[in-house]
């Protein structure tokens, strides 16, 4: 355990210095310098009292001198703490926003969508917000070094009196076995204090996920309109305030229960203050302490006393600490996605790809149900498939699979005849074209949505644009494909419908000028003849190319070569849209007839 807590220590500092090493280096200066300044005063002004009561005139100097010290080491420290405040506000902490936000984009994608990595993450959030994890191990490296100087310099300060030959022996063992007394009262008390505070934050930590859930919601305006259609104002407003009040129980619960040890610890501490009064002040009187001295050495004393038991109540609420860092680090440590080919892809006789699945089976991460159950199929080169079934029959599995988003349980997936994890992943992405059903766009200009991070096209985004049926809209724009899509970061930029949401993914997928389309129910928000319009327009456009399709409306999928339907989790028929429909009894002809007999009432 002492190992591991000490790896951990260990890692945390060697983090840190990841996250901005000059914030971290004016930290430590900063911590080991700033308590001189009070030990420096303690001694002057011990030093004072002594020349005032033997009425030495040369006190003015030590006053002149204390007063211009103070001045000019009061700048010094405030200079370099604000450089060190500006540090850490501008670039410590977005450094450790960075880190994280990089880990979520580069993890494995079923890392990203499993249950526990997301528990994961609020356990982490939750901890972030009480203090803990790297803000709490940023904070202890400061206090460590503070302490430690505040000692070093208290010892100094005391030492006059402990190795004074003058100061009766049985003084000096009363104020040494009294400190050390106080110090492991000290300790202990801080322990169940800091063990009912960590407590505590683990209680809290579901308040605060509650709580914090609510409270976006009251201030997301996407969410308005249903809040007030369905009058949940007050639901979200009550549970919100429960959630608030949930957890100040807690607190206050643990509060009254800290404030008893905390009250022995004080206790104890003006003890020890009285007899080490009454021990120096009997040196006084004995002649080996001076007047001055009675306050430099209580001071002294009583500091290195606090020193001490501060240090061991950090270093135990560091071991505490390091249970929240063991999850922050497991958080980082999670694998990120593979990117183990290294081959380029190559098109057959410019035909487009031929996709093969080969014996596939397939459960996702956590589960025994086998999603996917020995699927074979294949989609000649330049031919147009659709994927039809009910709901979870395992169609978009498929998709994620050819994605690469998931890697297959058993049998292979092949891309041109070679498994697609032998193909560079770079590569291999910049191939497809790819809209999901559960799209997402971003709060950036039209021209970025489509191009996702490449040099824009204007012009070829604004052709993109209108062959996806969104020219009507785009002609409406002042500023064109440079407009932003919601109001995130402009107070001009538009918010559009499902829809025409809809229809920018598609020609995003169009912008990638792709050799493979793979289209996942994207149309479900547009109307039928939309959606048959959309998708005539993209046989037009990717003649010549591989493309998967999967829709609910079947008339969507009259143009495909082939159809493949998808019953638990296997291909239960083959074959085009008109040999399918002929087959009685069939599953295809059943959803068909059953969509048909709408449109013709």
């Amino acid at each position: 355990m002492k190992n591991k807590n000490i790896n951990l220590i260990l890692r945390g500092i060697k983090t840190l210095f990841q996250m901005d090493k000059v914030y971290v280096l004016q930290n430590i200066f900063i911590s080991f310098i700033s308590p001189i300044g009070s030990y420096i005063n303690i001694y002057v002004s011990a030093l004072i009292i002594d020349k005032l009561i033997a009425k030495d005139t040369d006190v003015w100097y030590a006053v002149v001198g204390i007063l211009l010290f103070n001045a000019l080491f009061s700048v010094f420290i405030s200079f370099i703490s604000r450089k060190k405040d500006l540090r850490f506000s501008t670039y410590f902490q977005a450094n450790e926003r960075m880190l994280r936000a990089e880990k979520s984009m580069r993890m494995r994608y079923d890392l990203l969508e499993s249950n526990s990595v997301h528990m994961l993450c609020e356990h982490i959030n939750g901890a972030n917000q009480n203090g803990f994890n790297l803000n709490y191990f940023n904070i202890f490296l400061s206090r460590l070094v503070s302490s430690i100087s505040n000692i070093v310099y208290s010892i100094v300060l005391m030492s006059g009196l402990l190795f004074s030959g003058e100061f009766p022996i049985v003084l000096k063992l009363i104020v040494i076995f009294g400190a050390s007394a106080v110090i492991v009262l000290k300790y202990f008390v801080s322990e169940k204090a800091q063990k009912l505070g960590f407590e505590m934050n683990n209680k809290l930590i579901k308040h605060n996920i509650l709580y914090n859930y609510y409270s976006e919601l009251c201030e997301d305006y996407q969410s308005g309109k249903d809040t007030r259609l369905f009058h949940l104002e007050s639901y979200i407003f009550d549970t919100y305030k429960k959630a608030m009040a949930d957890g100040n129980n807690v607190i206050v619960d643990t509060k009254k229960k800290t404030l008893g040890y905390n009250q022995i610890a004080d206790i104890s501490m003006n003890v020890l203050t009285a007899v080490l009064y009454v021990c120096v002040i009997t040196g006084c009187v004995l002649g080996s302490v001076t007047v001055g001295g009675i306050t430099k050495y209580i001071s002294a004393v009583t500091t290195f006393i606090g020193t001490v038991g501060a240090l061991l109540s950090q270093y135990k609420s560091l071991v505490y600490n390091n249970k929240y860092m063991e999850k922050y680090f497991e958080y980082l440590d999670l694998e990120n996605g593979e990117d183990e080919g290294e081959l380029e892809i190559t098109k057959t006789d410019n035909l487009g790809y031929s996709v093969s699945f080969e014996n596939v089976s397939f459960r996702y991460p956590g589960t025994d149900n086998l999603v996917l159950k020995d699927v074979s199929f294949t989609i000649e080169p330049g031919k147009k498939a659709a994927l039809v079934g009910l709901n979870g029959s395992g169609k978009t599995t498929i998709v994620k699979l050819l994605c690469r988003l998931y890697k297959p349980d058993s049998g292979k997936i092949l891309l041109n005849g070679k498994d697609i994890w032998d193909y560079d992943l770079a590569d291999y992405v910049k191939h497809m074209g790819v809209v999901f059903q559960d799209f997402k766009l971003f709060a950036f200009t039209l021209s970025e949505n489509l191009s996702a991070g490449e040099p824009i096209d204007h012009a070829f985004a604004r052709e993109c644009l209108e062959i996806c049926g969104f020219g009507e809209r785009l002609n409406t724009l002042p500023d064109g494909v440079d407009t932003y899509l919601y109001r995130n970061y402009d107070d001009n930029g538009i918010e559009i419908s499902g829809g025409e949401a809809q229809k920018v993914a598609l020609a995003r997928a169009v912008y990638r000028k792709p050799e493979c389309v793979i289209l996942d129910e994207p149309t479900a928000a547009l109307d039928p003849i939309a959606e048959y319009d959309i998708y005539s327009k993209f046989k037009e456009i990717i003649d010549g190319n591989t493309a998967v399709y999967i829709s609910h409306r079947l008339s969507s999928c009259r143009f495909c070569d082939v159809i493949f339907v998808i019953s638990d989790g296997k291909i239960a028929e083959i074959g085009s849209h008109d040999e399918l429909v002929s087959r009685d009894g069939g599953i295809y002809s059943e959803m068909w007839n059953s969509q048909a007999q709408f449109y013709v009432n």
